[in-house]
């Protein structure tokens, strides 16, 4: 599977799932598996964030086109801060996606 089509499944996932677990290789070449639920608003501004944070935003966006924003699940229910539960998944290096009872390997 390609990129795109990871970040599509990363997309129809967020209309069909309460929950998906995504496992990607970090930076620093380890694993990891992130839990978490893809409608979650926590900690999002929206309009309401300063021109410098929606500026921010929008670089980083276009910087990096391939990150997907999520909010970890598990570091929230571990008792971490809502503001430091927020992880970045690069589409890049995505080796599975389980979502509404379905894994998909990369």
């Amino acid at each position: 599977m390609t990129i795109k089509t990871a970040m599509q499944m990363i997309t129809e996932a967020k209309e069909k799932s309460q929950y998906i677990s995504v496992t990607f290789v970090k930076v620093n070449g380890e694993d990891r598996t992130i839990v978490y639920n893809p409608k979650s608003k926590v900690g999002i501004l929206g309009d309401k964030a300063t021109e410098a944070g929606k500026q921010a935003v929008a670089t980083r966006k276009a910087n990096n086109p391939n990150l997907v924003s999520v909010f970890d699940s598990q570091l929230a229910s571990k008792g971490t801060a809502p503001a430091r539960c927020w992880r970045s998944i690069n589409t890049d290096t995505v080796k599975k996606i389980t979502y509404s009872g379905e894994t998909y390997n990369f």
